[in-house]
C-alpha cells in the first residue's frame, strides 16, 4: 500500500485519497498495464498483415487515453484536497469507461480481421477452382480447335478429290459423247 502511494506521488497524486479512489487508481493502472500487453500482442499478431491502418487507429486511441490520464494527473496536482477526491473518482470512472470501450472496439476489430481472413481464404479457394475450370475449358477448346483444323483439312482434300473426279467425269463424258456421235455417223 505504501509503495502504491509512493508511485502515486510520483505521478502527481500528493493528496491523500480515499480507499475507493485508491482502488480505482490501482485498477486503472493494472488495466493499462494489461492494455499495453494486449497492444503489444495485437501488434505482433498482425504485424505482417494488411490491417495496419486499423491497428494504428487502435494504437492512437490507446495513446489518447494515456494522454488523458496524464492530463488528469496534472489537473489533480493543481486542485485542492476536497475537490480532487470527488473529481478524481469521476474522471477515473470516465477513463475506465473509455478504456472498456476501447477494449470492445479492439475485440470488434479483431473479429473483423478474422472474418476478412476467412473471406480472403474463401475467395482464394473460389479463384483456384475457377482457374482449374478455366484450364480444363482451355484444353477442351484446344482439342476442339485441333478437330476443327483436321475437319477443314479433310474438307479441302475432299473438295480437291471431288474436283478431280468431276474433271475425270467431264473428260469421260466428252469422250463418250464424241464416240457416240462417231458411232452414229458410221
Amino acid at each position: 500500500m505504501i509503495t502504491i502511494r509512493r508511485k502515486l506521488s510520483n505521478f502527481g497524486f500528493n493528496e491523500p485519497l480515499s480507499r475507493d479512489s485508491l482502488d480505482l487508481v490501482i485498477h486503472l493502472f493494472n488495466s493499462f498495464q494489461q492494455e499495453k500487453k494486449e497492444k503489444e500482442k495485437f501488434i505482433k499478431l498482425f504485424q505482417n498483415e494488411n490491417y495496419r491502418e486499423e491497428i494504428n487507429q487502435l494504437i492512437s486511441q490507446i495513446n489518447q487515453l494515456e494522454n488523458k490520464i496524464l492530463i488528469f494527473q496534472k489537473e489533480n496536482q493543481s486542485k485542492s484536497n476536497s475537490n480532487s477526491n470527488s473529481n478524481s473518482n469521476q474522471k477515473i470512472k470516465k477513463i475506465l469507461k473509455e478504456n472498456e470501450e476501447l477494449k470492445q472496439n479492439q475485440k470488434k476489430m479483431y473479429l473483423e480481421i478474422k472474418n476478412l481472413k476467412k473471406k480472403n481464404k474463401n475467395l482464394k479457394e473460389i479463384f483456384q477452382k475457377q482457374s482449374k475450370e478455366f484450364i480444363s475449358l482451355q484444353k477442351i477448346q484446344n482439342q476442339t480447335n485441333l478437330k476443327l483444323d483436321y475437319l477443314q483439312k479433310n474438307e479441302k482434300s475432299l473438295k480437291k478429290e471431288n474436283l478431280e473426279k468431276t474433271k475425270k467425269y467431264g473428260k469421260w463424258k466428252n469422250k463418250f459423247h464424241q464416240k457416240f456421235k462417231e458411232d452414229l455417223n458410221k
